[in-house]
């Protein structure tokens, strides 16, 4: 049995020509222990089946799933401003087109939200996969500390959620910002208490030829340190 849906979630979704890889991702949400409430999609005129993928699931999902499409390509950070201020939930997850999450990535996200009150946003680490989604055995956060010395948490944006009251002072993004991840992390930067990480690997990172970032730590392969 699924637990009570208490706070509110949503997953907010941009998607751009996503037809490959989108509906595992999909699937996945379905997968979790704690279900979300609503998926809210941007879709930024994607010219495959991404839209038909959408509401094909929009018919199955057991959650509220709400589709808008862009009249004009806005590109990634204006689509993610556009979904994040359509989302009704008081955490709210971020989510790409092409990843996996773990069952127990909601809840584990909501249970540390509920017990710490004071957080505004949380960030996990995620297992690096290749294109068909096969575990290199590396995750971001040690490709991280292998390149840059760091033992960080990787604050992008798939392996985020935030608090809804958050988001109402974060957007709109400004237009010459690139990068929503950046924007929203940044933010929050100037406020350390109410910022979070988790240490736990709660979904796949799918690498793939298609993706848009070219960061050495989202490299499939172990970095290697002279």
């Amino acid at each position: 049995m699924y637990k009570q849906r208490n706070p509110r979630v949503s997953i907010a979704m941009a998607t751009f020509n996503g037809e490959k890889f989108l509906a595992e991702q999909l699937d996945s949400f379905l997968l979790q222990s704690y279900m979300p409430d609503e998926l809210v999609v941007c879709d930024d005129c994607s010219i495959d089946n991404s839209i038909n993928i959408l509401y094909s699931f929009k018919e199955k999902a057991p959650f509220d799933v709400v589709v808008e499409s862009n009249i004009n390509n806005l590109g990634y950070t204006q689509s993610f401003s556009k979904v994040l201020s359509k989302c009704t939930g008081d955490i709210v997850f971020l989510s790409d087109q092409d990843d996996v999450w773990c069952p127990n990535k909601i809840d584990e996200i909501v249970e540390y939200f509920v017990s710490n009150p004071d957080v505004w946003i949380l960030s996990h680490d995620g297992y690096i996969t290749d294109e068909s989604g096969i575990r290199s055995g590396q995750t971001k956060a040690a490709q991280i500390k292998r390149g840059y010395g760091k033992n960080v948490i990787p604050q992008t944006g798939a392996l985020s959620a935030v608090r809804k009251i958050f988001l109402d002072v974060a957007l709109p993004i400004p237009d010459n910002i690139i990068g929503h991840d950046l924007w929203i992390h940044k933010l929050a930067s100037f406020f350390p208490n109410r910022k979070a990480q988790l240490k736990e690997s709660l979904q796949d990172i799918r690498r793939h030829s298609s993706n848009t970032s070219e960061w050495i730590v989202n490299k499939h392969k172990k970095i290697l340190v002279n």
